[in-house]
């Protein structure tokens, strides 16, 4: 393949200025403007999904954020006039975030691109797919692990003569912050491939402390968890503990020489 074969083929993974060199660095403002083009275009791609997201926004409500409150036996009340309007809008924009998180990892490992020689630009589409897998696991293992242990523990907390009724805001926030947290643990073994790509993690360093994560996450599985039984502590450790031992594996490749 010629030199000019090669620009053609990774002109839009190099942008700006098409250089597969990734000696030659980029200014700040040129990094500054590369950073707008790209929030610019997964812009793009997020608000035609938002705006078509709204036209079934309530049934999204309905058959999804509501069901973790029915199961969990949680009363729910609306103390904003327009509360179910506003959160439909939110609902809708949410939606559309999820269902563009591929494209949006897509063009977040792009901005990176210029920094990566050849044969590593050329995993970039792997390494969105893996990303936007990882976090979509975790969203998952929020909605349906999480979400329900927190509901349960929350709505059987505290004096059976008091009747616990959650504010519909405070509810959806609730859900939405454990979504996004779950969703952000889950990256973990994204984030090990890019410390140890620039060299600031090596797989002996996390077996050599391996015994030390596994406290820290024990410890982490504890705040997360929303009971103080130790079989909840342990549903959330396993998945943490599983996550741990994938970003080793993770890391070893990512610094196996070629």
């Amino acid at each position: 393949m010629t030199t000019e074969g090669t620009q053609d083929e990774f002109s839009d993974i190099n942008s700006p200025g098409g250089n597969d060199d990734p000696g030659e660095e980029m200014s700040f403002w040129d990094h500054l403007e590369e950073f707008r083009s790209r929030l610019l275009k997964i812009a793009a791609g997020v608000i035609p999904i938002w705006l078509v997201s709204i036209a079934f926004a309530q049934d999204v409500i309905n058959q999804v954020l509501l069901r973790p409150a029915e199961t969990s036996a949680v009363k729910l009340q609306n103390i904003r006039p327009f509360g179910q309007l506003m959160l439909n809008f939110e609902v809708s924009f949410i939606v559309a975030l999820i269902v563009t998180v591929p494209y949006t990892f897509y063009h977040l490992w792009q901005f990176i691109a210029p920094a990566l020689h050849t044969n590593e630009k050329r995993a970039l589409i792997a390494a969105a797919f893996y990303s936007s897998f990882c976090f979509l696991g975790g969203t998952a293992f929020g909605y349906f692990v999480m979400v329900p242990m927190t509901l349960t523990f929350a709505a059987g907390f505290g004096s059976p003569e008091v009747l616990n009724m959650f504010a519909l805001d405070e509810y959806m926030s609730l859900i939405f912050s454990i979504l996004l947290g779950s969703s952000l643990i889950f990256e973990l073994p994204v984030v090990s491939y890019l410390l140890s790509k620039i060299g600031l993690l090596t797989p002996e360093f996390m077996i050599k402390y391996r015994k030390h994560a596994l406290i820290i996450l024990m410890i982490l599985a504890a705040f997360l968890s929303p009971g103080t039984d130790p079989f909840s502590m342990l549903i959330l450790s396993v998945p943490l503990f599983l996550l741990y031992e994938t970003s080793i594996i993770i890391s070893k490749w990512a610094t196996k020489k070629p």
